[in-house]
């Protein structure tokens, strides 16, 4: 009998999607085995997120088929599932060609070991980075939805509670009618500018004052904990998302302070706070210059945006010029002429090729997916059709309650606005699934079309043009002293790797070489 392993990974973004759950997952994958007779010698269940570049139960996985005298079928759902990263795809790449292993993905019914086309295999490594990215901005909608409406969507803060209400089974978000009282003690104190991180901390001890983030948890608050605290505008009705770049967003939930102690908070602790001197790197962009990597390339030494001036060259002519920190010694600079730059991207362009026997198959295999996302979109219209019906039962049954006097008017009233507002989120969530982009194969087929004319478009485009084009190709750009470092969105990278270029870009220094 054929020896199998299971593979099922879920990042935390996806923990609420039944179809990406890791039961969902075990489910197909065991009955997948058990029709192909092959035996589970061991199952690998994973919850990572596709940011995280640490993987222990990858390696883990790989270092048990190593061990392994016989040939591996690994049993996934899909690419996706499985190749989260180049590298990984690079491992398992190797053992397939080796004959060590047989890769499944039973969504596609899909199956590739060492004798299998790896042009088609490639081009699943592209689809699979598409996928996530996918997945990934339906996320962010929903966030979106949420944070619009006022809805919290992280932890909440020491103070707040969340509870359930059994008749609607609804989650409230409520003030903690214990710690909350003495929360606000604590930024009233901190506010008069006599007590400091350390009393409050002695304070929280002395109320056994817990941080509710962990369940259980005895532990009083830490000054760090507290420190975070007094910054968190939560407690006076904003939340804070960093993911959105700092930005602040009313919530619906009742405010523990004012923001004027807020306020008077913040002044405190920036009297004590010594300020940083450290110089800002400036952007250069003088009136009526245009310079072509204007805030694209980062300095490697420092961590800062390139600054761009002009400056004469020793033969008297004007420049345009990158500045950078030159890595032996932070304190100098690094003068990198900008057409030198220019030459050296131009030349990654020049290299970027897609063959067009790969594209048929890129068509072939996008229409041949249609189906799979059409069925998904499908289950998710179903699921939500679900819970409206579910809805308007409840509906009905506030009403019957209402007629036989079980509940008084004001509770009618509340709990039948909490309902119609439910449905309404729900109707906005169908219309979205609805509206969603299904037609994304005919932008990536057309990306792939494109690619081959990237160096031509890129030679003959404006200032402004070639910065789009630049931002739209390259996902990083960076300068480490006169050696240029760059890495490539998908799906180019893809392409710039068939090309056979995985090289450090000549011509600067002797050491680049893409980051990533």
């Amino acid at each position: 009998m054929k020896k199998a392993i299971i593979w099922a990974r879920v990042s935390s973004q996806e923990q609420a999607n039944e179809g990406h759950s890791i039961e969902a997952q075990l489910k197909n994958n065991r009955e997948y085995c058990k029709k192909h007779d092959f035996e589970i010698i061991r199952e690998f269940e994973v919850v990572e997120s596709s940011k995280t570049s640490n993987r222990p139960k990858f390696y883990e996985m790989m270092t048990f088929i190593e061990k392994q005298k016989e040939k591996i079928h690994i049993i996934t759902q899909a690419s996706d599932r499985l190749h989260r990263d180049y590298s990984a795809f690079a491992i398992i790449n190797d053992l397939k060609d080796e004959g060590k292993i047989v890769v499944h993905f039973t969504r596609n019914n899909e199956i590739y070991d060492q004798d299998s086309d790896d042009i088609k295999y490639h081009l699943d490594q592209v689809l699979s980075k598409h996928e996530i990215k996918k997945l990934g901005k339906r996320v962010k909608t929903v966030l979106q939805s949420k944070l619009e409406k006022g809805e919290n969507i992280r932890r909440l803060p020491v103070g707040y509670l969340k509870i359930k209400d059994n008749i609607t089974g609804v989650e409230n978000t409520i003030l903690d009618p214990v710690r909350a009282p003495l929360i606000k003690k604590m930024f009233e104190m901190y506010s008069l500018g006599s007590y400091s991180l350390g009393d409050l901390e002695k304070f929280a001890k002395e109320y056994n004052l817990t941080n509710t983030f962990y369940a259980g948890s005895t532990q009083t608050l830490s000054k760090n904990v507290i420190s975070n605290m007094l910054k968190d505008p939560f407690y006076y009705g904003e939340m804070l998302v960093k993911s959105h770049g700092d930005k602040l967003y009313p919530h619906k939930y009742d405010k523990l302070i004012t923001k004027e102690l807020f306020d008077e908070c913040q002044r405190v602790n920036s009297g004590r706070c010594k300020e940083n001197n450290r110089d800002k790197a400036i952007q250069t962009a003088k009136e009526g210059k245009d310079f072509v990597f204007r805030s694209l390339i980062t300095c490697a030494s420092s961590g800062r945006t390139a600054t761009t001036d002009e400056k004469l060259d020793d033969r008297g002519y004007i420049n345009n010029y990158l500045i950078v920190r030159n890595p032996e010694d932070i304190k100098k600079k690094v003068y990198v002429r900008e057409k030198d730059i220019l030459a050296e991207v131009s030349n990654v362009f020049a290299k970027i090729k897609f063959p067009n026997e790969m594209l048929e198959i890129v068509t072939e295999n996008l229409k041949k997916t249609h189906d799979f996302e059409q069925e998904h979109y499908q289950i998710k219209l179903n699921d939500i059709e679900s819970r409206i019906k579910s809805e308007e039962q409840k509906q009905n049954r506030l009403l019957d309650a209402l007629l036989n006097g079980s509940i008084t008017q004001p509770i009618f009233a509340n709990k039948k606005a909490e309902i119609e507002q439910n449905i309404s989120n729900l109707e906005k969530e169908r219309a979205m699934y609805k509206s969603a982009d299904k037609n994304f194969k005919n932008a990536v087929i057309t990306a792939f079309q494109l690619a081959s004319r990237l160096h031509d478009i890129f030679l003959v485009s404006k200032n402004c043009e070639k910065r789009e084009i630049i931002n739209f190709v390259f996902s990083k750009l960076e300068l480490k002293g006169k050696t240029l470092g760059y890495s490539l969105r998908c799906p180019f990278d893809m392409m710039l790797e068939n090309a056979g270029c995985n090289d450090w870009l000549p011509g600067l220094g002797s050491n680049q070489r893409p980051i990533g």
